[in-house]
């Protein structure tokens, strides 16, 4: 099948709803499904809000819906709000990145990495981590990695949080 050819409605389904996926899963919100990336040395609490609802040409950002766009302000929002509350301090900011890096595995279904920069020093059942790039480009340079306990731990430290009231 080429990469071009978009997923079906079923064939979407299947990949965010993969197993593999589930256990990185935090929390359904609307339209959007919030994954916990496995990757947390760099930048404690990465994750990436996955496009449920539709599938939606990678690239074209502009292409989500008003709604869409609205609910995922709305998250990052709360998933600050939730962050803040697990590691002890608010980040400076959130880098959003609408990449297509890996096209070849989600077949251009939309999905927004969140990127937590932190001017203090967050810590997380306490091991700190220091973001040592701050005020300069983030880079994803493989370094020791988060205990699969731990990171599953710090999932659900989040789950909790982002409970939707």
């Amino acid at each position: 099948m080429d990469i071009r050819t978009p997923l079906t409605q079923g064939q979407e389904k299947q990949l965010c709803r993969n197993p593999s996926f589930e256990e990185f899963l935090i929390v359904e919100y609307g339209a959007w499904l919030l994954y916990l990336n496995s990757k947390q040395q760099l930048h404690l609490g990465r994750a990436y809000a996955w496009l449920r609802s539709r599938h939606i040409d990678l690239h074209p950002f502009e292409r989500l819906t008003i709604n869409e766009s609205l609910e995922l302000r709305l998250l990052l929002q709360a998933y600050r709000k939730a962050l803040t509350t697990v590691v002890g301090v608010e980040p400076a900011l959130i880098n959003c990145e609408w990449l297509g890096n890996e096209v070849h595995l989600h077949r251009g279904h939309g999905h927004m990495h969140f990127i937590p920069r932190y001017q203090e020093t967050p810590s997380f059942l306490g091991v700190q981590y220091p973001d040592q790039l701050f005020g300069g480009r983030s880079t994803y340079k493989e370094s020791d990695a988060m205990s699969h306990e731990m990171f599953l731990e710090l999932r659900d430290a989040l789950r909790v949080q982002m409970v939707r009231k």
